[in-house]
């Protein structure tokens, strides 16, 4: 059976990423972008690889 990985990236990192791209777009004139999501992954410690770069896009899009 062929199940998909949802994240890489631990679930708790997830939601603080998630967390953290919700508040510094409050009142930020544009949308949360690729490069402050990657930035913010490296000052958690996350390995940003392929995997990560398309989890990362995907959240974004879902949830921006």
């Amino acid at each position: 059976m062929y199940t998909k990985q949802i994240s890489i990236m631990p679930l708790q990192t997830t939601v603080d990423f998630l967390s953290y791209l919700q508040d510094v777009s409050v009142d930020a004139p544009n949308t949360p972008d690729l490069e402050l999501a990657i930035d913010y992954l490296e000052s958690q410690d996350v390995e940003i690889t392929d995997a990560v770069i398309a989890d990362v896009q995907e959240l974004l899009f879902l949830n921006f």
